[in-house]
């Protein structure tokens, strides 16, 4: 979607079909039914995400803000990007991550920040070795961790489990955060949208309120960033939330 286009259409309307005897859901806008920016048919599979994406159009002023768009932004990555050599091309991006993992390399001092992320990244780990029955290591030193191939395994097997659209968010969330093992406690219900963004921010919200800051001593452009830091979670989980239905 260009960055800044005039609204073009009044009205919008929610279409379901028949697709291979499975009813199906789109967006007519005027009519027209809406497709994606490489001009796939938008399509999705429940008339709950339907309306998600249904509203963010009506959302609409007079100029179109893909910012506030981001649930249709997922979904139609996850139509765009559906080629196996798309998910490839994307594994391989990801895969660093995977013993790069944030949750893994705690801060060695001060004290207070330590016991921080021990509460919620240690948190996240006891939650991951629960669900899998494997535990990855940490560290607290500049030292590059090799984690064991059970939870590369975990990882992978994971990953190729995942529909089109759960693994669009599986990329969405490590993009943000820089943690595969969140990402996957999110997409299987460990976690919800708030619960990701603290232990996300575990770093700053320490140092924020270890110095006493409130908002306007934050940097707007780091404010910014946290603004689209939670609108891309919540979208994340938004859809998470209808996949259940």
């Amino acid at each position: 979607m260009p960055s800044a286009i005039q609204r073009f259409y009044k009205q919008t309307s929610l279409v379901p079909f028949d697709e291979d005897n499975v009813t199906r859901y789109t967006i007519h806008l005027d009519g027209k039914p809406l497709n994606t920016p490489s001009k796939n048919p938008f399509k999705v599979h429940n008339e709950a995400l339907a309306k998600l994406v249904q509203h963010e159009w009506n959302s609409q002023a007079q100029t179109i803000d893909p910012v506030t768009m981001p649930v249709y932004s997922i979904l139609v990555t996850s139509i765009d990007k559906s080629s196996d050599e798309d998910k490839e091309s994307i594994i391989s991006e990801l895969s660093p991550y995977i013993d790069g993992d944030l949750m893994f390399y705690h801060a060695p001092d001060p004290v207070g920040l330590t016991q921080y992320q021990s509460e919620l990244w240690g948190g996240a780990i006891d939650a991951f070795e629960h669900r899998y029955n494997v535990r990855p290591s940490i560290t607290h030193d500049l030292v590059a961790l090799k984690q064991s191939s059970d939870y590369h395994r975990v990882i992978m097997d994971e990953i190729q489990s995942m529909s089109d659209v759960e693994f669009t968010i599986f990329h969405v969330l490590v993009s943000l955060g820089g943690s595969p093992l969140v990402a996957c406690l999110a997409i299987r219900g460990e976690y919800g949208a708030q619960a990701i963004i603290k232990i996300l921010n575990a770093e700053s919200d320490f140092y924020q309120k270890h110095y006493k800051f409130n908002a306007d001593d934050i940097a707007p452009d780091e404010r910014k960033k946290n603004e689209l830091l939670q609108i891309d979670i919540n979208a994340c989980m938004a859809i998470l939330d209808t996949l259940k239905i």
